[in-house]
């Protein structure tokens, strides 16, 4: 659920049933706010990113890291470059920032 301070936490659901990729997510997302202090827009910049990816490997049938090879990373940086989800398309040094 949303909250005033952090417009995007609901990117990555808080919910029992998180595919390892989600789990991987949310405890990264906090290892940042608690243990490294990063501020509320650092964190959400992140989030965003990150459930981008998330939301490209559910769609490819990838939920858990171990099966991410090499080509889902290259088409997911050629999604970004040329978006079909509703993004706008990232010039190639956004999209080449995006991975994480």
């Amino acid at each position: 659920m949303a909250t005033p301070a952090d417009p995007d936490s609901s990117a990555i659901p808080a919910r029992t049933s998180r595919t390892p990729v989600e789990k991987l997510v949310r405890g990264f997302l906090d290892h940042l706010t608690v243990e490294r202090g990063a501020s509320v827009h650092t964190v959400a910049a992140y989030r965003r990113d990150l459930a981008r990816y998330a939301a490209f490997l559910s769609a490819r049938g990838i939920d858990d890291p171990a099966g991410v090879a090499d080509a889902d990373v290259s088409a997911f940086l050629a999604s970004l470059q040329a978006p079909t989800d509703g993004h706008a398309p990232l010039s190639s040094a956004s999209a080449t920032r995006s991975l994480v």
